[in-house]
Parts: C-alpha cells; structure tokens; sequence
C-alpha cells in the first residue's frame, strides 16, 4: 500500500504534537467525513485546532502527517495514554459508509498489522487489558470509531489479525471478487438460525480461516453463492460457511426471547423506554431521548441501530414496536434542559450526554428536539 508523508511544519508543533514519544500502541478512529486520507491531513496541519493525528488512511493509500516520535491530540484523554503514547489512525469515508469505506479498512488493517510489526506488538496486544491496539472509544469513552463498531469492531480485529499472520509468514492467497445475487437463497439455512461454529472468515470472499473468539451465534445475513455466505451477529463475529457450522437450530426453534428480538425488523417504528439508562455501548442514555419514537436501521443480537440517534440500544428498553406504528413522538419534558444548559453540557462535559460533534451533534439535538443552530450561537458567545 502506498504510504505518503506530509511534513508537519515545526512552526506547529506547539499546537499540534508537543512532546516527544516513544509508540507503546495504536488508537483507530473514523473520522466522521467523507473526505480522502490527503484531504484530512492537510487540513488537519493547516488549522489551528489543538486537535490532530499521525496518519489518515482513504480507498487508495495512507497519509502520515505527524511523525510517529512526536504526541497527537486524537483520544480526549488529555496527557493519558492514547493522547501521549499511541498512534492516531483516522479511517476516512465513515460519514456515508460503503464500497470506498470497506476498502479504507481494508487498508487501515494491513497498515496497522505493519506497524504492528514494525514496533514488535503481536496479536495478543489486540486483547490485553490496556487496549495497545485499541479505539478512541477504549481511550475515553466515544462513540469512535463509530461505522467500524456499528459494523463489528471483533470483524475489524480479525482483519487485522489476518494481515498480521500474512505479514509475518503465512502465505496469501487473495480474496476473489465475487458477484452474486442475495435475493436467490438457495443454501438451506435461514436469517434467524442459531449456530455454533469452529471457525470464522473476515469477509464473505476470505480464504483465511481463523479461531472464532465466539463459538456460537445468529445468522443475520445471507450472500447465496459467496464462499463464506453466511454473516453472524451483524459482523460482531465474522463469517461462515458450511464447513464452518458444526451444529445448528432453526430460527423457529428459539425461546420466546429470541423470537421477540426477530419480530423487530428494520424500517419498524419503537419506542425508547422511560427505563432505559445506557447504550448497548455502555454510555448514558440522555433523559431527553426517553419516550420518543425512532426508526430502525440495523438489527443486532439483542440490540438495535436507531436512525435518528444513530446509536445502538438494547431490545428491551423498546417498547411498542411495530412495522407499521403510526404514533407520533413525544418529548419527555420532566428533566428537559434549556439550550444554555445544552450548550455548557457540550463544552465543559463533552463527554456527558454523548453529544458528539458535527453533523452527528445536529442529528442529536434535533431528535432530541433542540435547535442546534441556536445552541451552536450560544457556544459561539461563550467561546469569545
């Protein structure tokens, strides 16, 4: 893969990398955008920002912008170990996901299984306790890398594990493209079956197979005529083929619990519980976002993806789901906080009530029913 470096002027290095550093790991991020690997670095270096990192990997190369002996301001953990130790990797093409996305992780999984390498961490630093190879989300607490987590961030590592094993030794033997029709499913297993595995791919076309980390889970996606045709829970734990499956159940044969998760269905209209208190992700639940409907874009293992919030929340803090619910939303105004409350929330406590930032913060105050034009004037004035 190509890898282009652009210098960091040292005119910059007060602001952007201020203290020397010796690697002891790597924090991935996506950055949000849509802009290429090129376009992120330059303008990265060019803003005043205290806010950067040391490479931006896009479809087609890896960018580095900020030597790997010099500190980033990538993790929000102020002098911690992310800001102060780790490499920052931005994943560029998140914002809208798609062919150019899965090709820039491709990408970032063989440059981060190099630097691997390169700085002698092995395939157990991807799990040991301090998160040497980790995210943004293990440093502090964000919701980032957000597309990869959405997508399955143990589908990630995999990938990373593969390019790893091929850089050390084992021979590759390529990923044929492959092109086939998902409406013909002729293999005779079902979205909705249980089953329980002894090994796992990282991508429906994958020739390395490797030691699932989860013995067992639900077929979620089905690629009639790819090699490994069949996708367990959404990518948290790969895909499989036949030879894969050791066992199986049909999806009719699940408790009353498994067929309650199935019966939500993408496109369908829930309620977010008054109960609920966190994230499938772990972070609080804003009390503004109770008692509201949203719109399903993605179903998981016990868990959804709601549209409007672009969050992930467990099935059981929905309530009245239905594909063809006709309800209107409603506000919870209990604890309801004003705008000047909103905006002191976002920027002395940014990490509070999840607010994000960007267009991800405009999505969010609006399904919480805010103004983000008025609340981002009010940020404007205190900040002068």
């Amino acid at each position: 893969m190509l890898v282009t470096k652009v210098v960091m002027p040292e005119s910059k290095y007060g602001r952007k990398c201020p203290y020397s550093m010796k690697p002891e790991g790597i924090s991935i991020h996506n950055t949000a955008n849509d802009a290429s690997a090129m376009s992120e670095i330059s303008y990265m270096i060019n803003n005043n920002n205290q806010v950067s990192f040391h490479e931006a990997i896009d479809d087609y190369r890896t960018v580095q912008g900020i030597e790997h002996n010099r500190n980033a301001w990538h993790s929000g953990d102020g002098h911690g170990f992310g800001n102060m130790k780790t490499i920052g990797i931005e994943i560029c093409y998140s914002k809208s996901g798609g062919e150019r996305f899965e090709k820039a992780e491709r990408n970032a999984a063989e440059r981060i299984a190099y630097l691997m390498k390169q700085y002698g961490w092995n395939l157990d630093n991807i799990t040991d306790a301090r998160h040497t190879i980790g995210t943004h989300q293990n440093r502090s607490g964000k919701y980032c890398p957000h597309r990869t987590l959405d997508m399955g961030l143990e589908r990630f590592y995999n990938m990373i594990r593969e390019e790893y094993r091929e850089l050390t030794g084992e021979q590759a033997t390529g990923t044929p493209n492959i092109v086939v029709n998902e409406s013909n499913n002729n293999t005779g297993r079902n979205v909705g079956d249980i089953v329980t595995i002894n090994g796992v791919y990282t991508s429906s076309s994958s020739t390395k197979k490797l030691n699932p980390a989860v013995k067992s889970g639900m077929i979620t996606r089905i690629i009639p005529g790819a090699r490994n045709p069949y996708l367990l829970n959404n990518g948290n734990i790969g895909w499989v083929n036949d030879s894969c499956i050791v066992s199986s159940a049909s999806s009719q044969a699940q408790n009353n619990n498994t067929n309650v998760a199935l019966s939500i269905t993408v496109g369908s209209k829930v309620t977010l519980s008054a109960n609920a208190t966190n994230y499938a992700t772990g972070q609080k639940i804003p009390n503004c976002y109770k008692n509201r409907n949203y719109t399903i874009m993605q179903v998981g293992n016990g868990k959804v993806l709601l549209k409007e919030l672009y969050s992930w929340i467990y099935t059981k803090d929905l309530v009245g789901y239905g594909s063809n619910s006709n309800t209107t939303n409603n506000t919870n105004t209990s604890n309801r906080k004003t705008n000047e409350e909103i905006a002191d929330d976002i920027m002395y406590k940014p990490n509070y009530d999840g607010w994000g930032t960007g267009e991800t913060r405009k999505q969010k105050l609006k399904a919480a029913g805010y103004d983000p034009t008025a609340i981002q004037k009010i940020i404007n004035q205190k900040s002068k």
